[in-house]
């Protein structure tokens, strides 16, 4: 009994030293503490909530003691909406500089496993509500973005005016003046999720339905206004990065349709995305972060063609030094491998335990799938690939098929279910084909010469127009 009442005592002076949810002493320092009901593993995590912000300020993993109770401290320097997660279960909340919440968390209920108490917790209590108002909607991107474009923006205005009216209903309900952080941020959110749908709905409408829509010339300029898309501190929403990122690339596809001098270049969407950067914003905080986020996907996706004078102002006006040490870098790796340059020589395993190289094959061409059996990309190919090897049987080229799988066996398996043919040959840890040729995933296809020098790491894809380049070649 005694042992009992002693243990009891403990847990209070934890819950009473974690209850107090008044402002920290430090008016930068966060404390987050709790406690797990009959806890099944040792560690949750917390990280900034994606869906909201697109802030770094913390990613962390807790260590929980054998009681279930768990303590962190943490300096944030602004308002911000993070999420916390254990066993497959997670809850968003709302913190400010100086907070100190208690999280318990109970695995027994399915309803409402997390419970949140602390300066924000009527704050947290309503995000957990505007989740549920959502997920009752019947919104689906084929019945929405399938709409007329009337009948579209009616239907999602239509739906953002009844969650801005539960907002105000919160608001009113708790007496927070227009003022108050937690509001704001949220109708930031609230707006620039809005904005992002609007300027989805001519890609989603043109996936669903073959075409794009006929949309009002100045649609897409009326979504938002030059001042508020050139200011950098809505930057740190989520929405409002998935927004620009949607509205570029829309008015990029106008601007390689309506002028005609892109079809003279080898690779034009990097310039007509440039053109279109330059044409937005003024403000270079934004302009250099769109910058970052596309020459960041693009040099590894695609390559270094037509990158050049984006680049060039990239590095002129960016300050962040992480980021334009990452952009050095890739550009960097993808110079080993640029046309011209000679071909890294590997050695794998074939399906019958033979060892391949790259240079058995000098003196013909080498066209390289770079695949696995996990991805649905790169089994639509297969069929298209398998076609081109019957149609070039003859000529003086091979196809070498190189997967990433981490299984062999099942490797083996799919591909004689599969009856692919060719070279098929499978990547190992000691040198791995995604490091000498910069792949992230799969698919993709690499052009080799006679000589063994890359014609095109980043080759277009038998579904595309791969024919005339190898007609080109081989006639």
């Amino acid at each position: 009994m005694k042992k009992i009442n002693l243990t009891l005592l403990a847990l209070l002076s934890f819950l009473l030293s974690c209850s107090n949810f008044q402002k920290t002493k430090n008016a930068e320092t966060v404390i987050i503490c709790g406690e797990i009901l009959n806890p099944t593993s040792g560690k949750l995590s917390i990280q900034d909530d994606s869906y909201f912000v697109s802030l770094h300020t913390i990613d962390t993993v807790i260590n929980i003691d054998s009681s279930g109770s768990f303590k962190l401290n943490f300096k944030l320097n602004e308002a911000s909406f993070y999420k916390i997660n254990y066993e497959n279960n997670n809850s968003s909340f709302f913190l400010m500089p100086g907070d100190s919440i208690f999280i318990q968390f109970n695995i027994g209920n399915a309803k409402k496993p997390f419970n949140v108490q602390g300066s924000n917790a009527d704050k947290d209590e309503y995000i957990a509500s505007y989740f549920g108002l959502c997920s009752s909607f019947d919104f689906s991107y084929e019945k929405y973005f399938t709409k007329s474009p009337e009948q579209f923006v009616k239907s999602i205005d239509s739906l953002y005016t009844i969650i801005n009216t539960h907002l105000k209903d919160f608001q009113k309900s708790r007496n927070l003046n227009q003022q108050d952080l937690f509001l704001g941020m949220l109708e930031d959110h609230l707006r620039f999720e809005k904005f992002k749908y609007k300027a989805m709905y001519p890609f989603w409408y043109q996936s669903y339905l073959g075409k794009y829509p006929v949309l009002d010339k100045d649609y897409i300029n009326n979504i938002s206004d030059k001042k508020e898309i050139n200011d950098d501190s809505n930057l740190k929403y989520q929405q409002f990065n998935e927004f620009l990122n949607f509205l570029i690339g829309y008015s990029t596809e106008k601007e390689l349709k309506l002028n005609k001098k892109y079809d003279t270049l080898e690779v034009p969407y990097p310039v007509a995305r440039y053109k279109v950067i330059n044409e937005l914003f003024t403000n270079d905080i934004i302009k250099s972060e769109q910058m970052f986020s596309f020459l960041n996907s693009q040099i590894r996706e695609y390559g270094l063609a037509g990158i050049s004078d984006m680049l060039n102002e990239f590095n002129h006006i960016c300050v962040d030094t992480v980021k334009k040490n990452m952009i050095q870098q890739s550009y960097l790796r993808m110079e080993k491998i640029k046309k011209g340059e000679k071909a890294p020589n590997f050695s794998y395993l074939n399906s019958d335990g033979n060892t391949v190289s790259l240079a058995d094959f000098k003196g013909k061409y080498v066209y390289i799938d770079i695949w696995a059996t996990w991805c649905g990309a790169c089994r639509k190919e297969i069929e298209i690939l398998e076609e081109l090897k019957r149609k070039y049987s003859n000529n003086d080229i091979v196809f070498v098929s190189i997967s990433i799988d981490d299984d062999i066996d099942n490797w083996k398996k799919f591909v004689r279910q599969n009856n692919m043919t060719g070279i098929q040959l499978i990547s190992n840890e000691k040198n791995p084909v995604p490091n000498m040729y910069m792949t992230s995933g799969a698919p993709y296809f690499i052009l080799i010469d006679k000589e063994q020098k890359i014609i095109n790491s980043r080759a277009p894809r038998p579904s595309s127009n791969i024919e005339n380049l190898l007609n080109g070649l081989l006639n």
